[in-house]
C-alpha cells in the first residue's frame, strides 16, 4: 500500500479510532518497509554486492547509502539473517522481527531454526509481543541451556549497586540477576503502590469526591524515589530483627522442565528437552527466572 501521511491539522480533528486506524495503516508501511529493507540487504550479503564500492560488509553499505547509525545499521543485518533462515517472517510486525534477530545472532540455536519455522512465526502472529518476548526467551533457554546458564550466572556474577552524589544529585544505580530482581520489584511495587495510596487518601481529604490523578501531590517519578528511600528506611529499622515477613514471588515453572532440572541437579543426564513444547520457568508475572534458582 502507499504511505499516506496525515497534516497536522488532520490528526487533531480526528477521534481516537479514527487515529488508531492510521496507526494500523501506517504500521502495515513500516513493517513492509523494514522486511524488505533486511531482505535486499541479505540479497546484497549472499551476493556480496556491497563490495562493488568498496563496502566491507553490508551494514558498512547501509550506513554509506542511507547514512544509518552503526546500531540500526547492525539491527538490520540481523533481521536480514532472520530472513535468510525463516523467510516466512517478511512481514512481521517490527518489534517481533528484531527479537527473532536476537535469536537468530545465537549460533548455538541456528540448527534448531529452519525445523521450528513454523511454531517460531507463528507465535509472532499469533499473541502479543511481551508475550511473544517471553515465549521466545524459554525456547532460547530450552534449546540452548548452556548458553542460557552462562548468561543467568554471568548477570548473577556481575550484580553491583551504587549510590555516588554528581554534583547536586545522588544517583542510585544497580544491576542483578532476575532471580534477585523478580524479589526486588514486588518489594519495589508494593512500596510504590503504598505511597499512591498515601497521596490519593490525602487528596480525598483535600478535595472530596472532585479528587482525580491530577490533583495528586506528588508524580509518579517522585514517588518511585520515595518508595525507595522507604524501603531504606524499613530495612535500618529491621535491622537485626530477623524480621522476614513482606511480598512474595511467585514462580511458575512447567513439569517437564522442572523434573528435568531435578535430575540433573541429583546428578543424572536428562535427554534434552523437546523445543516444540512451551517450557517456562518465571514468576508470574512474566520475569524469566533461573531454574536452578528456583529448585534451591
Amino acid at each position: 500500500m502507499g504511505l499516506v501521511v496525515p497534516s497536522v491539522e488532520e490528526v487533531r480533528g480526528m477521534d481516537p479510532g479514527a487515529l488508531e486506524a492510521v496507526l494500523r495503516d501506517l504500521d502495515v508501511v513500516r513493517r513492509e518497509a523494514e522486511s524488505a529493507t533486511a531482505l535486499l540487504l541479505a540479497h546484497a550479503e549472499q551476493a556480496r554486492v556491497f563490495g562493488c564500492d568498496g563496502h566491507r560488509t553490508p551494514r558498512a553499505l547501509g550506513m554509506a547509502a542511507c547514512n544509518w547509525s552503526y546500531a540500526d545499521a547492525g539491527v538490520l543485518v540481523q533481521c536480514a539473517h532472520v530472513l535468510q533462515v525463516l523467510p516466512s517472517a517478511y512481514g512481521l510486525g517490527v518489534s517481533q522481527l528484531h527479537a527473532l534477530a536476537g535469536l537468530v545472532a545465537n549460533p548455538r540455536v541456528r540448527h534448531a531454526l529452519t525445523d521450528a519455522e513454523a511454531l517460531l512465526v507463528g507465535k509472532a502472529h499469533a499473541v502479543e509481543f511481551h508475550e511473544f518476548a517471553g515465549w521466545l526467551s524459554d525456547w532460547e533457554r530450552t534449546v540452548d541451556p548452556d548458553g542460557s546458564e552462562a548468561s543467568l550466572d554471568r548477570a548473577d556474577r556481575d550484580r553491583d549497586a551504587r549510590v555516588r552524589a554528581v554534583g547536586d544529585a545522588t544517583y542510585v544505580d544497580a544491576k542483578c540477576g532476575n532471580t534477585q530482581g523478580a524479589e526486588l520489584k514486588e518489594i519495589f511495587d508494593a512500596f510504590c503502590n503504598s505511597e499512591f495510596l498515601a497521596d490519593w487518601e490525602q487528596g480525598v481529604a483535600e478535595h472530596g469526591e472532585a479528587m482525580h490523578r491530577t490533583l495528586l501531590s506528588r508524580t509518579d517519578a517522585q514517588r518511585r524515589l520515595d518508595a525507595l528511600h522507604a524501603i531504606f528506611q524499613a530495612a535500618a529499622k529491621g535491622l537485626g530483627k530477623g524480621d522476614s515477613s513482606g511480598p512474595v514471588v511467585n514462580i511458575v515453572w512447567d513439569q517437564a522442565s522442572f523434573e528435568h532440572e531435578l535430575q540433573r541437579a541429583a546428578g543424572g543426564t536428562p535427554e534434552p528437552l523437546d523445543a516444540n513444547v512451551p517450557h517456562f520457568c518465571r514468576t508470574s508475572n512474566g520475569t524469566s527466572i533461573d531454574p536452578r534458582d528456583a529448585l534451591i
